[in-house]
């Protein structure tokens, strides 16, 4: 049975029984080839739902605006390892959330399908099973999904976490480790490192996407919003902008599931996940800590071990 029509299967089951209240997915969007969040409440809403290679919302951050409903949670890796981290540090009430598994192929780019089609939006599109089939100036094109796939799926070093109550289909296995793509800055001498990352800044809009975008950025107020004390200016003054992206590294340092929804969401595709990358590998390597596989962890900054290595205090 495809993926889809088991999840709707499985949701009106879920909702006609009483399960659960809400099942959290993902819907066909206005445009091509794109989805929406679906809160499926009824029956009915469950048939609207979909599972596929277009679905790049990580339906993690919408769990605490659904209150106290028991909700059924449709995750592929990146919103179980983000599901981890909610209970670890408390987000949600253990019991409340049902993971709902499905396999997941990885997830469109649409800025890579784009530059396909010659820098032009996509007419009309459908996945045709391993192709993207895309039509753009009245040309239909067919590339290969593996082709278009999002940077973060194309190196998933996290694949799977034990939170599923239900899992529809064959789970995916690792596709390698993102962390290899840190090999070329560990090779750069720490000044080219820097202009790197000051150019990068230097396009960011402070438009703060990626913040909201993140499933793990939910502080309620974050330190770019106070005035007293006031962390960062209102300008867009290009040490105000470094500041941002260094400190949000930072609090997410441990705790980054890698999902890539910051990289997506950017409307000037700034790519700055490799600070997160970095202090991801630091973590694991540092500490042996990997984030979003066991919701029975302590956080890593909640965390004390006298044997811990401190070499970087030194």
């Amino acid at each position: 049975m495809p993926v889809t029509d088991a999840l709707r299967e499985t949701a009106a089951q879920l909702l006609a029984e009483g399960t659960v209240q809400v099942v959290l997915g993902w819907e066909r969007g206005t445009l091509p080839l794109r989805t929406t969040p679906l809160p499926a409440r009824t029956v009915e809403e469950a048939g609207r739902l979909v599972a596929d290679a277009t679905c790049d919302n990580n339906l993690t951050l919408y769990l605490t605006r659904l209150k106290e409903e028991r909700v059924g949670l449709v995750a592929r890796p990146c919103e179980a390892r983000a599901l981890v981290e909610y209970l670890r540090e408390h987000r949600v009430t253990p019991g409340r959330v049902l993971a709902i598994g499905v396999p997941c192929t990885g997830m469109l780019s649409r800025r890579a399908l784009e530059a396909r089609l010659g820098g032009r939006l996509p007419e009309a599109g459908r996945l045709d099973g391993d192709q993207v089939v895309g039509t753009a100036g009245g040309a239909e094109e067919r590339i290969a999904l593996a082709e278009v796939l999002e940077p973060a799926c194309r190196g998933c070093r996290l694949p799977d976490a034990a939170v599923y109550a239900r899992v529809l289909g064959h789970p995916c296995p690792p596709a390698g480790d993102r962390h290899t793509l840190l090999q070329r800055s560990d090779n750069l001498a720490a000044d080219a490192r820097y202009a790197e990352f000051v150019e990068a800044a230097a396009r960011c809009l402070r438009c703060y996407a990626c913040r909201q975008a993140c499933p793990l950025c939910y502080c309620a107020e974050c330190f770019t919003d106070r005035s007293a004390p006031a962390w960062v200016g209102p300008s867009d003054d290009l040490s105000d902008t470094m500041l941002f992206h260094l400190t949000r590294a930072m609090h997410l340092a441990g705790r980054c599931v890698d999902c890539g929804a910051c990289v997506r969401a950017c409307p000037v595709g700034v790519d700055l996940s490799h600070l997160n990358l970095a202090l991801g590998r630091e973590a694991a390597q540092r500490f042996g800590y990997r984030p979003g596989l066991d919701p029975a962890d302590r956080p890593l900054v909640a965390t004390f071990r006298p044997d811990d290595p401190e070499e970087f205090i030194r």
